[in-house]
């Protein structure tokens, strides 16, 4: 895909690493400024591949991290006032605040909605023209431009419920006021593409030679980052200290002189609180004196109460640079997946998880994220189900339970809420029987009969009804499985979105097979059956309006008859697993937890259309934690994967089977991927809602 492959390229990279080590003869400590040069460093193993003579360090480059708990709290506040929506993006929900989230406010009944510019903020106040419609503006100088131009189209046609908190910050004033404040020795700065790409390069050369600092300003691919550093390390080596840029396919020596016309006709410089740095002058942006009727907190009156940051917490200190989670009494012990993070550079955003020391409280409110297949659903489901109803068919945590009545049956169940009911490649009725035909093929069991039954919202066309039962027909039909049973139910509108369906599903264990979760060993092989990413980009592609040059569609199939003859193939399939919600990641750590062993795969071995990665690239999503509905993964002996593997290529939901790694006894319950540059990345499961409703 073109500004992405060709910026991954395996000799290019190993070329540029080479190239480094060979010049790099000084110690010096270089510092990425921008989140998403962190999340790249992170992602590609970047710090592994550098020789020792270099120190990379974080600085204070992501929004979300260094957005002050006072100003969060404001934000939380005015979630509570009467007849107002709060629009924001999605990486702004879940942040806490010092004593509640977005997220919770809406789960306790306040309207936060979630889009993805100021263009859907604009058309909510337009639907909604007796609401007060509030827009959080977060971020550096990329995103300010189009809030801006926001508040002008808003001005131009008389929009007078909208609103925008203007939380944005301005980046030259505080790496001026890190370096001023001398905690940090720096020897070079990696500085941020996209804010460069408005501001220009100009803005740097400040830096540069007041500072006697080596500036580059960096892309965000691996190639980037290396040619940068390597850019850097020349500077210090010949004794240099200059701006150059390394992402001249995105920044302009003047930068974008519209986007900057657009932000200094709305906004003006203003002191700014950051987190980890305090008040840094003129590093904020607030609306003129002409458009200050934009501004809710002069038009609502609001108490946020009085700021709360954690005792112990050292979230500042490694903000700038100056200490990493390692440093962190709290990181680990009081602050892990268990609690509720205030800031986190995680694998989608960035690496570093800057924590606090509030408790999620799973009894009190049942959030969205609860839902995700993720860390808190697991938690949600050890801790109130599990628990609860324990037994040792119930413990095993497989897709279906196994049990012997007259032969080994399995059965299991599922639900389905898919957001929307239609969808490329398929719909909610075709998931269902899929879906459920999986979970029971995962078991290694032969899908013999199943029950619907459905929660029809009222107001639901009987035609659009009438499509979903035709689909479950043939998907059924398909998979070579009975609907013996069901049920129908109509509720209030209001009282469900559109349709739901839940399933059971009952199927016969052949003899001999015993597949579960906790049974991969030491030395088998890791086979994925294809392409992974497909269902959720298509889905969301749907419910979010998002057109591309090809169409993307869900995987959704059913994979007992795959299953069948990968059987026929082998009696050494230890572990099946289909990876739907949280992706290939989660379902990964799921099976290593189970069978307490570790899992070790391959980037370069991992299959993703080009199309769903340059989704995946253009909304800040890993592949790896993307929902599936027609892929499985497969844990086999090593001496009978590739005649599993031919199986599953034989079959057409199989062709792009791969071996994409193997299993291992270190480190029980972890799984890591080898990057494309050789390095090692830790892979955890999926943590809060990356697509909710998925299925």
């Amino acid at each position: 895909m073109r500004f992405i492959t060709e910026f991954r390229r395996p000799e290019l990279a190993k070329g540029l690493i080479s190239q480094i080590h060979h010049y790099s003869k000084a110690p010096a400590r270089l510092m990425e400024f921008c989140g998403g040069h962190t999340v790249t460093i992170f992602r590609y193993g970047i710090r592994q591949t550098l020789p020792q003579t270099l120190e990379m360090v974080s600085g204070p480059g992501c929004p979300i991290c260094v957005t002050a708990n006072a100003d969060l709290d404001k934000a939380i506040a005015l979630s509570q006032v009467p007849g107002v929506i709060i629009t924001t993006f999605g990486d702004m929900l879940k942040v806490p605040g010092s004593r509640s989230s977005l997220q919770e406010a809406k789960a306790g009944g306040a309207d936060v909605r979630v889009v993805y510019s100021t263009v859907d903020a604009l058309d909510i106040a337009k639907e909604n023209p007796d609401k007060s419609v509030v827009f959080l503006g977060i971020g550096f100088e990329t995103t300010a431009p189009t809030v801006a131009a926001s508040i002008l189209q808003a001005k131009a046609e008389g929009i007078s419920n909208y609103y925008v908190l203007s939380l944005h910050k301005l980046c030259p004033p505080v790496i001026r006021a890190l370096l001023d404040s001398g905690e940090v020795k720096l020897n070079g700065l990696v500085c941020p593409g996209h804010v460069s790409a408005i501001i220009g390069s100009h803005p740097w050369e400040s830096v540069a030679l007041d500072y006697h600092i080596p500036c580059v300003i960096s892309g965000f691919e691996p190639i980037d980052i290396l040619q940068c550093v390597s850019m850097l390390v020349a500077q210090v080596e010949s004794g240099e200290s200059k701006v150059e840029i390394a992402y001249r396919r995105g920044v302009r020596p003047e930068g974008n002189q519209r986007a900057l016309e657009l932000m200094g006709q709305v906004f003006e410089p203003c002191p700014a609180q950051w987190r980890g740095m305090g008040v840094v002058p003129d590093s904020g942006l607030k609306l003129r004196k002409e458009y200050r009727h934009f501004d809710p907190e002069l038009a609502f009156d609001i108490e946020p109460g009085p700021t709360y940051e954690p005792e112990g917490c050292i979230c500042g200190d490694i903000l700038r640079g100056v200490k990493t989670p390692m440093d962190c009494r709290l990181f680990g012990k009081v602050c892990t997946h268990n609690i509720r993070w205030v800031r986190a550079w995680f694998p989608q955003k960035a690496v570093v998880l800057l924590i606090t020391n509030m408790e999620v409280a799973l009894e009190d409110k049942i959030l969205l994220a609860h839902g995700s297949g993720g860390k808190l659903a697991h938690e949600l489901v050890e801790k109130s189900f599990v628990k609860a109803l324990v037994n040792p068919l119930l413990a095993k945590l497989d897709d279906s339970a196994v049990f012997d009545l007259s032969g080994r049956l399995a059965f299991t169940t599922d639900s389905y809420v898919v957001s929307p009911i239609f969808f490329p490649g398929g719909d909610i009725g075709k998931l269902a029987v899929c879906g459920t035909v999986n979970d029971l093929a995962m078991s290694g069991a032969k899908p013999l009969y199943l029950s619907l039954s459905f929660i029809i919202e009222e107001g639901l066309s009987r035609s659009d009804l009438e499509k979903i039962v035709d689909s479950t027909r043939k998907a059924a039909q398909e998979a070579g499985v009975k609907i013996v049973t069901g049920d129908t139910k109509v509720v209030n509108r209001g009282n469900a979105d559109k349709l739901f369906i839940n399933t059971a599903g009952l199927g016969m264990v052949p003899e001999g097979v015993n597949i579960s979760g906790d049974n991969a060993r030491p030395g088998d092989k890791v086979i994925l059956s294809g392409t992974i990413g497909d269902h959720g980009i298509a889905v969301l592609s749907q419910r979010e309006g998002l057109s591309f040059a090809t169409q993307l569609e869900s995987d959704c199939a059913p994979l007992a008859g795959m299953v069948a003859e990968m059987l026929a193939a082998s009696s050494n399939i230890h572990c099946l697993r289909d990876p739907t919600r949280g992706g290939l990641a989660t379902t990964l750590n799921e099976l290593a937890k189970q069978s307490k062993v570790s899992i070790r795969v391959e980037e370069e071995k991992l299959p993703v259309r080009e199309e769903v990665l340059g989704a995946c690239e253009m909304l800040g999503f890993d592949p790896l934690y993307v929902a599936n509905e027609g892929k499985l993964v497969a844990i086999v002996s090593a001496e009978d994967a590739d005649k599993v593997l031919q199986a599953m290529r034989g079959n057409r939901y199989g062709k792009d089977a791969v071996i994409i790694g193997e299993v291992g006894a270190e480190h029980p319950g972890r799984v890591a991927m080898k990057t494309f540059l050789g390095a090692s990345r830790i892979i955890d499961m999926l943590v809060g809602d990356l697509l909710p409703r998925i299925c």
